[in-house]
Formats: C-alpha cells, structure tokens, sequence
C-alpha cells in the first residue's frame, strides 16, 4: 500500500509545476483588463475625468469600471461646479474692492472735514457691503453638494423664529421696520439647527433689506394640510412673477440694483431646502403687495397619519 502511494505521489508531484506555470499564465491574462485601466490612469493628470473607455472587459470587473466611471462623472460635475463658483466669486469681489480702493483714496485727497466725513461713511458701507459678501461666499461654499452632511435633529421652528428674530430686532429698528412673530404654532422638524437657522437669517435679512422705513416683516409658523410652513412675508417692493426663477439663481439681483447685498441671500436658502427635501414657494403678500416666502416642510405628523390610513 505505501510503495503504491509513492508510486502515486511521483506523477502528482512532477504536475505541480506546470500547474503552477497554468495558473501563473491564466491569473495574468484575466488580470490584463485591470492592467490596462490602471495604466490609462495613471496617464492621467489631476484634470482628466473622462470616464474609462469600455474596450473588452470581463463580466467580473463591469461593475467596478462602471461604479469608477459614476465616481468620476460625479467628481467632474463638482469641479465644474466649483469652478464656476470661484469664477463668479471673483467677479462679484473685483466691484466692492475697486469701490474701497477709490473710496479710500477719496478719504486721503479730501479737501474739507465735510468731504472726509462723507468718504468714510461711503468707506464704511462698502467694507460692510465686502464683509456681508465674504459671510454669504463662505456660507455658500458649506452648502455645496460635496460638503459633509449633518444627521437630521430635531428642530423646534418657533423657538427659531424667536431666535432669528432677536438677531435682526436692531436691523429691523435701523429701518425703522415693524419685525415680529404673527403665530404661535409650535411645530416640529427633522433637520440641521444650523443649516435652518442661517435660511430663515437669510429670508428675514432679505425682507428688512427690501422693506421701506414704516414697513412690517412678519414671520410665521403654520400647518397647511400635511405640511409645516415656515413663512416670511415684508411690505417691500416683492418679486415680479417673471423673476422668482431667476432670483434663486447666484448673485442674481433683478431690479432693485439700489439696495445693498451679494444676490446670495435666496439662492443660499434654495440650496438649504434642497437638502432638507422641502419646498421654496415665492409669491405675492396680502392685497397684492410685498413678498411672501413660504418653506414647506413634509410634517412627521402627515407622514403617520398616510401610514396609518396605508395600514
């Protein structure tokens, strides 16, 4: 029995190599398709984002070159995106900055206290007019579609409000403009505390900014059906139906060219509702005039209740 395992062994043994060398050939032909793309890539630079051509692939590594190919499709359109936001973000900054160097030199040549006085007051409003600029540029930048998201909290909306509206009291004082809270409906949201605080800053500061001395701003919190809305309605001079499309797009500013902001403000609230799965409704105030800006929110109390009904 063992001299006829040995004489088994022999033959076994003396097909290791050449298994071995099959194995060896067959691994790297199988291999080649993982060759080829790991080359093409690394012919790349940091700018190429075409996605890997399909030549012959096996059906094994079809779905890692297609899951590549989403990834690189998905890094191209944030590039461009970015890009294109740093483009206009300069050309929005060349404006104030010129403004602040000539208002500066007007500061250094002014021939009487008067003049001087007046060239600083102009100085000072464009370094604000920058700063506010800066503030939503760096604001915008967080929201971008590549930005880390925030697991949703529980965000209470009249205690924003309230909030919202102890930081703008003295703005809206300025102006002389009536701020205040019209409901007291208490409603409850799933959402980022911080993200849905600087939407609603946004749609208050807006309101008080386009608001004329003597006007009112009335924020809002109300259930319409199954949804909660947040709301923000001025007196001010409102949005023209044919531009409330545009005016969600970046550093669109429409008609009131004499009023001081970045063109931000509304595409910065546009983004925030994106992300928290609501919508932004634009429309006209009571009697027809100034604006009302309506956030509607999918209330957790609707969702139970079409499950329940469901069920």
């Amino acid at each position: 029995m063992a001299g006829l395992s040995v004489h088994l062994f022999w033959p076994v043994l003396s097909l290791l190599p050449l298994l071995a060398l099959f194995l060896w050939f067959g691994i790297g032909y199988g291999l080649k398709p993982l060759y080829r793309i790991i080359a093409e890539l690394e012919q790349r630079d940091a700018e190429s984002l075409m996605p890997i051509g399909p030549g012959q692939l096996p059906n094994e590594i079809k779905p890692l070159v297609d899951g590549l190919n989403g990834l690189l499709r998905r890094l191209d359109c944030a590039f461009t995106m970015q890009k294109h936001f740093i483009a206009d973000a300069a050309h929005e900054l060349c404006t104030p900055m010129m403004a602040l160097s000539i208002q500066t030199k007007l500061v250094q040549t002014a021939c009487t206290e008067e003049e001087r006085k007046q060239a600083l007051s102009q100085l000072e409003t464009g370094v604000s007019r920058l700063s506010h600029l800066a503030q939503q540029l760096l604001t915008m930048a967080r929201l971008e579609p590549q930005g880390q998201a925030t697991m949703p909290q529980p965000v209470e909306l009249l205690a924003l409000c309230k909030t919202v509206i102890l930081d703008h009291i003295r703005l809206a004082e300025a102006k002389h403009v009536d701020l205040g809270l019209v409901t007291q409906y208490e409603a409850e949201i799933q959402g980022a505390p911080d993200t849905l605080r600087i939407l609603l800053s946004n749609l208050v500061d807006n309101a008080i900014r386009y608001t004329p001395a003597h006007g009112t701003v009335d924020v809002a919190v109300r259930r319409e059906g199954n949804d909660v809305v947040l709301e923000v309605c001025d007196s001010g001079p409102g949005i023209p139906e044919a531009e409330r499309a545009c005016v969600l797009e970046r550093f669109y500013r429409g008609g009131n060219q004499n009023i001081q902001g970045s063109g931000l403000g509304l595409s910065i609230v546009q983004r925030i509702v994106e992300q928290h799965g609501a919508r932004l409704v634009l429309g006209d105030g009571p009697d027809d005039k100034g604006l009302l800006a309506q956030v509607c929110f999918d209330s957790p109390i609707g969702r139970a209740e079409q499950s329940a009904a469901v069920l």
